[in-house]
């Protein structure tokens, strides 16, 4: 039971949903707009590639919905929390105001970054490349869990790229992604 629009990207859109099954709130992506069939492929490689990685800083995916009115879509681990692109900027605004006492702690900000580093390692000992590994993909709950998420052009090792295909954002691409 779809409830209101959480977040939308340049290919999906995430609703808060309601598993009526289960009696618990989950996250439904699905591709928004028109469906061709590129970015089904893309969209369902997204759910593949996410639904393997099972680890504690990698959202999980609960299950695929193949139907008329929502057409292909996944429901995922509702996460509540803040973006660290957003943590980043209350940072800089406490920082500007003088209030260096409130700003996040060093130990905590670095098991931050160890988590995403253990989900890194985790996805690349099993042939996963994010390609888009940005602070916008990163989401932090109240009780320290951390979270990458949005493997939507994901690469797995071994398996063919398009050639010339530039896919991520720029200012977070590797010197050799963007060469």
């Amino acid at each position: 039971d779809l409830q209101h629009l959480l977040g939308e990207g340049a290919m999906g859109e995430v609703f808060l949903a309601r598993d009526i099954t289960l009696q618990r709130n989950v996250a439904l992506k699905r591709i928004k707009g028109e469906i061709d069939v590129e970015a089904q492929k893309m969209f369902v490689k997204e759910a593949l590639i996410t639904a393997q990685l099972e680890h504690p800083n990698i959202v999980p995916i609960y299950s695929a919905i193949r139907s008329s009115e929502e057409g292909i879509a996944y429901c995922m681990k509702m996460i509540r929390g803040k973006e660290l692109t957003e943590i980043i900027k209350e940072g800089q605004e406490i920082l500007n105001q003088g209030q260096i006492h409130e700003i996040i702690p060093l130990n905590e900000r670095l098991e931050i970054f160890l988590k995403v580093c253990d989900a890194m390692s985790y996805s690349h000992a099993r042939q996963v490349i994010h390609r888009d590994l940005k602070p916008d993909n990163i989401m932090l709950g109240p009780f320290g869990e951390v979270y990458v998420m949005d493997w939507g052009i994901a690469h797995v090792l071994g398996t063919p790229l398009n050639e010339g295909d530039v896919v991520g954002t720029v200012g977070y691409m590797s010197p050799e992604q963007a060469k």
